[in-house]
């Protein structure tokens, strides 16, 4: 078991280049992102752990569904037409293929879940 909670500090975490493998589109500078992978299973086709990337805007096409709860930082995620400022303790989900526009106000830690 694997515990996330708001405002927890993350370790251990790698440059990630997420942004990049999926093909994010900037508005400005790119941010840097980095990633822990706390569980792999590739035979399950999923995976879980913790992402952070730095202030910035974006639009990101999602490669996986994920599950995500911030905890960490401020951010306003927005998608057609609807925009929602989160918060550490809040969450989202998203599916494989669909474009969330992020716009960092802080730096921003997020547990996630992905499933291919």
């Amino acid at each position: 078991m694997k515990v996330y909670r708001p405002g927890m500090e993350c370790t251990g975490l790698v440059p990630a280049g997420v942004l990049k493998d999926w093909n994010a589109v900037f508005v400005g500078h790119e941010p840097a992102d980095f990633v822990r992978v706390d569980v792999e299973r590739p035979e399950e086709k999923c995976c879980a752990g913790v992402w952070s990337v730095e202030a910035g805007e974006f639009d990101l096409t999602y490669g996986s569904t994920e599950f995500v709860t911030i905890l960490r930082g401020r951010l306003i995620v927005s998608q057609g037409g609807e925009s929602h400022e989160l918060s550490p303790g809040d969450a989202f989900f998203t599916c494989k293929g669909e474009t969330v526009h992020w716009k960092v106000l802080e730096p921003v830690t997020k547990a996630f879940i992905a499933l291919d």
